[in-house]
């Protein structure tokens, strides 16, 4: 896995026959870490059908495939919501 948005995700393979093509609608299995409040993550297991909207020649060896989902991840990866976990965190000083 090379880059994930919550309505894409992008790899690299092998520069091969088998290498996925432009327009070519694939499934996906992939992990995405999801923090906690305490600094803790644990993995989040996704498999997304999508369909490849790019394919870069990386050097003769590897190509880079982004995949467009359907649907979002029902979060955005590398987006870490500290709104609650700061309230909740104000709350508890506020409170003690």
């Amino acid at each position: 896995m090379v880059d994930i948005s919550s309505q894409a995700a992008a790899f690299t393979c092998y520069a091969h026959e088998g290498c996925p093509y432009l327009g070519q609608h694939i499934t996906a299995r992939f992990s995405v870490p999801r923090y906690g409040p305490d600094d803790s993550f644990d993995m989040a297991n996704f498999t997304r059908s999508g369909r490849v909207c790019r394919v870069d020649t990386v050097n003769s060896f590897l190509r880079r495939v982004a995949v467009q989902f359907p649907e979002p991840l029902p979060f955005r990866p590398g987006e870490q919501d500290n709104r609650q976990c700061d309230a909740e965190q104000m709350l508890e000083h506020a409170t003690a």
